[in-house]
């Protein structure tokens, strides 16, 4: 009897998901034309896309490879990095956090991370999480990081000393590094490590099996090959050394090198910045589901821009781990955000109105961002508003 209902609910769980299918047919055929274009416009070796409508995840694939050399193609299962997308995935840390009464998002940072430096000035964890602190971010010409890094304490001395750009409030400073100071309120509030509190209290409940921190020490199945563009000067630009430490090949009449030794980073000491893998499906499982771990008001309380001490916008659009526009045009309430890594390019766009979710990700550092995924987005909202 049990295997009888376990089959009957196998065989009605794919006749939804194929119902799902055609009556998307129309913006999964223009999407995929246009994701295909857009590949090739931009030399990616592999691309992958998610797109949820209404709560259900109703198409995902991918195209190229995620290692061009063994000819492995890019899944949905493959791991891309998902960049200061990691930011928006703290995020989510932050509002549990508070919502449970453990965290006062406007109490001075060092109230929870005592071990951090005293600075000239006191600054909260929302100026903190908004980069309004004047926490620098990664300075010119920074070595690139090598050292593996075994906790966010341990992180936190390549910055810790460097004094603040400005007086909190009064300026916006994008800063990975004020993340990584972030991920230290969140483990000394959750009273555990930050790895281990986002499996647990985030990834899990949310449903997002396929992202982890991006430890460069493991093997990780179905990790994405890390590829640069190379423009067309690059033995001018490159010396010869570096070019000869990487792989070459040719995509879509462009030549697409693995990373050299030289610049690929350990990104251990930014996880919350942006150290995490993630797969497009496991990015839209997380709006999708994000009502798990915090309530509708706490997350338009995130994405909500922040202002400056004197009321001031910022006009970056920024709250916390979020961004917020209205399209262009179309004046659609549009809740996003984007990563971008070395090897790797992630975005991730929501229409709370439209209850449209979708994810991006390839194996190569490119241009788009909220206007390739938006364009995705409006074939399936002009097809459910037939």
């Amino acid at each position: 009897m049990k295997n009888i209902l376990k089959y009957t609910l196998v065989l009605a769980s794919l006749f939804i998901s194929q119902l799902s299918l055609s009556q998307h047919q129309q913006a999964i055929q223009q999407s995929s034309e246009y994701l295909k274009q857009l590949k090739q416009k931009l030399h990616l070796p592999g691309l992958s896309v998610c797109v949820a409508v209404k709560g259900k995840v109703v198409w995902q694939q991918g195209w190229g490879y995620a290692d061009i050399a063994s000819k492995k193609p890019v899944t949905p299962q493959t791991k891309f990095r998902a960049g200061s997308i990691s930011k928006s995935m703290t995020s989510l840390a932050l509002g549990k956090l508070m919502e449970q009464g453990k965290l006062n998002l406007d109490e001075d940072v060092r109230t929870y991370v005592s071990y951090f430096p005293k600075k000239k000035y006191p600054f909260t964890v929302r100026q903190l999480a908004g980069h309004l602190s004047g926490v620098p971010h990664y300075a010119a010409q920074e070595p690139t990081v090598k050292k593996h890094y075994t906790s966010v304490k341990e992180a936190m001395e390549i910055f810790k000393n460097r004094p603040l750009l400005f007086e909190p409030g009064t300026q916006y400073q994008y800063s990975s590094y004020g993340y990584v100071l972030v991920s230290g309120v969140v483990e000394e509030v959750a009273k555990q490590p930050y790895l281990d509190y986002m499996k647990e209290a985030v990834f899990t409940p949310l449903g997002m099996s396929s992202t982890m921190p991006d430890d460069i020490t493991k093997k990780i199945e179905n990790r994405a090959t890390l590829y640069f563009i190379l423009p067309q000067d690059y033995q001018k630009r490159y010396p010869a050394k570096v070019i000869n430490q990487a792989k070459i090949h040719e995509v879509h009449n462009a030549k697409v090198a693995t990373i050299p030794d030289v610049y690929n980073e350990d990104i251990s000491y930014k996880w919350a910045g942006g150290g995490f893998l993630s797969t497009p499906t496991d990015l839209v499982n997380m709006m999708v589901n994000y009502t798990k771990v915090i309530k509708p008001e706490t997350l338009k309380m995130l994405a909500t821009p922040q202002t400056f001490k004197n009321g001031k916008k910022t006009k970056r659009r920024y709250g916390i781990g979020w961004r917020f526009d209205l399209e262009k045009q179309d004046k659609r309430p549009m809740i996003h955000h984007g990563g971008a890594s070395t090897g790797g390019r992630s975005f991730l766009l929501y229409l709370p109105n439209e209850q449209i979710v979708v994810a991006l990700a390839s194996n190569a550092l490119a241009r788009y961002a909220q206007n390739e995924a938006y364009q995705v987005a409006k074939f399936f909202i002009n097809q459910t508003q037939k």
